[in-house]
């Protein structure tokens, strides 16, 4: 008989929900520090420490870049323009310390005294047009309203109408917002952030929502999305006038701080990843569960932050540990959801812009260092650990015997790729193939293929490596795997599998 091929595409992230009977084809059972793109799954690319001086994948001294000076994780980091703030503790854990990154490092700036164990929410906006005035505002839930100015690094306190400290923050229609304990959602003059007295009939006011809020976010459909962690309103008008508050769900809201947007407002709640859209045909929205395939290591974690990663159509939600979740959202299609493990603690993340207008991401570290993510090749120096354990291919004839011959991968990458192959058969009751000891092999060359620390070379956009097996079995699944520190990040793309067809599979 001759011998076939299949092409398995690796598309659509974690199901742990489906039978593998049902699962399409390509989605996976296991992953690590792999996140789905347009191209398939893409290895994450590193991230490194940052204090201003020269960094390490521009040839700087890893070393000589330290962390924020104080105590405790790292409350906040923001870049607008050339100006990159970080805050931390100070020393004794007695107060909040504002630093900027410099070609020396982080050098603390003056400002008023501010409490300790900030939670920092930013908004970069520009209230009255010219670009000189614009402002980084600034709520940390221990401290009043302020904001910086990031060309001259003053730091002022914004009186707002009341003594608590607010929590979350957002811009609608020219004016500030912001949120209290208790659900209060209080709003500035129109045009004037420093302006919060009702009395004086200029646009400031309150509204009461009934329930603590969790986040805050302007959408592109002309509404504030408020969140509490049961309960989700869009808030629409121009003003105090005509300001009209519209609940979205009583029974789906969002935890604190995880709220983001890609395309469309997408949030986490205890009943998982939580969408918001509008529904045009009646001029409000809807609040659904786009993905549920990866619950159950889901409901496993909390998380405290969501990062949006414009550039990957991805939003990042953080824990607080080494652990991470990735969510792409392809056009067209549910998200995709993957999950992250770094060597380094983080709990935030910021998406900001360069003086060049290139967005640049940060994280806080739990150790007191500032991560600038996206950049290098490692963890701040430690390799990159992946795998990627995509579902069993039954390949159209899940009752068939085959005899496995080869597995052909397809691999965007522009640099050397490294990795490991292994299959198993029969839902992993036959014995696993002899791939689990090979190195694949591609056009650039094979340097002493029995050693685990060999690589392929590729010296084109898209590589063809492939192992050999040898195995019989009506299914194969893969992990393909890999570590390293100099590697710049690859797509896997898709799987070609040969295979002999032989008999149907026998009942007992």
């Amino acid at each position: 008989m001759m011998q076939q091929h299949s092409e398995v595409h690796f598309n659509g992230g974690l199901d742990l929900i489906n039978p593998i009977s049902r699962s399409q084809p390509g989605v996976v059972r296991g992953a690590k520090n792999m996140e789905a793109d347009d191209g398939g799954y893409r290895r994450v690319v590193g991230y490194e420490r940052f204090d201003g001086r020269l960094a390490p994948s521009e040839g700087g001294d890893r070393a000589l870049i330290e962390a924020v000076p104080g105590n405790g994780p790292v409350t906040g980091v923001f870049q607008s323009g050339a100006s990159v703030y970080a805050w931390r503790n100070n020393a004794d854990d007695s107060a909040t310390i504002i630093y900027k990154a410099s070609a020396m490092g982080w050098q603390a700036i003056t400002h008023p005294a501010l409490g300790p164990n900030a939670r920092v929410k930013v908004l970069e906006y520009n209230f009255y047009g010219s670009p000189d005035k614009k402002r980084l505002y600034i709520v940390d839930g221990v401290n009043p309203v302020y904001e910086i100015n990031p060309f001259t690094d003053a730091v002022t306190v914004i009186k707002t109408d009341t003594e608590s400290f607010a929590q979350h923050i957002a811009a609608f229609n020219n004016q500030l917002f912001v949120s209290y304990v208790g659900g209060s959602l209080q709003f500035s003059d129109v045009g004037t952030p420093s302006g919060w007295d009702p009395a004086n009939a200029l646009g400031a006011g309150e509204i009461a929502i009934g329930a603590d809020i969790t986040n805050l976010q302007e959408t592109a459909a002309g509404s504030l999305l408020i969140t509490s962690e049961g309960k989700a309103w869009a808030l629409t008008g121009t003003d105090i006038d005509n300001f009209n508050l519209d609940l979205i769900t009583d029974d789906l809201g969002a935890e604190p701080h995880c709220l983001s947007s890609m395309g469309a407002p997408f949030a986490w709640s205890d009943s998982g990843l939580i969408s918001f859209a509008r529904v045009q045909e009646h001029g409000g929205w809807r609040a659904a569960t786009p993905n549920r395939l990866a619950d159950p290591i889901l409901k496993l974690r909390s998380f405290t932050d969501a990062m949006q990663v414009r550039g990957r159509n991805v939003i990042r939600f953080f824990t607080g540990s080494v652990h991470q979740i990735s969510v792409f959202f392809p056009v067209g299609a549910a998200p995709q959801i993957m999950p992250l493990e770094f060597p380094h603690a983080m709990t935030a993340g910021y998406t900001c812009k360069d003086d060049q207008g290139k967005e640049q991401v940060y994280a806080c570290g739990a150790d007191g260092v500032v991560y600038h993510l996206e950049r290098g090749t490692s963890f701040d120096g430690q390799s990159i650990e992946w795998f990627v354990n995509p579902i069993y291919f039954g390949l159209g004839s899940p009752t068939v015997r085959k005899s496995f011959r080869r597995v052909e991968l397809s691999i965007m990458a522009t640099k050397p790729v490294s990795l490991f192959v292994a299959a198993s058969l029969d839902y992993g009751t036959e014995r696993d193939s002899a791939a689990q000891t090979q190195v694949a092999q591609s056009g650039g060359g094979l340097w002493n293929a029995a050693n685990w620390n060999e690589f392929i070379w590729s010296a084109g956009s898209l590589a063809n490596p492939f192992v050999s097996i040898e195995g019989t079995g009506r299914n194969i699944s893969l992990t393909i795997a890999g570590s390293s520190d100099s590697e710049e990040s690859f797509t896997l793309s898709s799987a070609t599998i040969f295979y002999l067809p032989r008999r149907q599979t026998r009942g007992k």
